[in-house]
């Protein structure tokens, strides 16, 4: 399950940094980026397993990059950050397709359950769809 790659993006130099951080000695490998427009690049150059992304950013926001990801990358697993939860967005992020949502602060414990929890999820549902596959021949 581990060496997948996993992308997070957030304004907040000290989250990515953590984020990384908790993620690198889970054995993950990690992309960061500081806004949209440079998650954009780092996923022109990278296939990845997973994205976390802030909601709330300067220039293009969360909602923004969501919509980028259904578009061009229409099976990336994505959980959304913020620091402050909104009805409004929350409902819209789930609408649109998010898997979770974490609110900040985030600990590491919070952070490492998600995680994997996505990947046993993604796994199980591949497993599924094999199995499916198996049992139409």
């Amino acid at each position: 399950m581990k060496n997948k790659k996993i992308l997070v993006v957030d304004d907040e130099e000290m989250i990515v940094d953590t984020f990384q951080a908790f993620l690198e000695l889970e054995g993950y490998e990690v992309f960061t980026a500081n806004c949209v427009v440079n998650a954009k690049k780092v996923l022109s150059d990278i296939e990845a397993d997973l994205v976390l992304t802030d909601l709330k950013m300067p220039g293009e926001n969360g909602i923004d990059f969501l919509n980028y990801l259904n578009k061009n990358f229409s099976n990336m697993p994505v959980v959304m950050i913020t620091g402050n939860p909104d009805v409004k967005a929350t409902y819209l992020a789930y609408e649109k397709g998010i898997l979770d949502f974490l609110i900040k602060p985030v600990s590491r414990k919070d952070l490492i359950e998600i995680v994997t929890k996505v990947f046993a999820e993604l796994e199980n549902s591949d497993i599924d769809i094999d199995k499916l596959l198996e049992d139409l021949k």
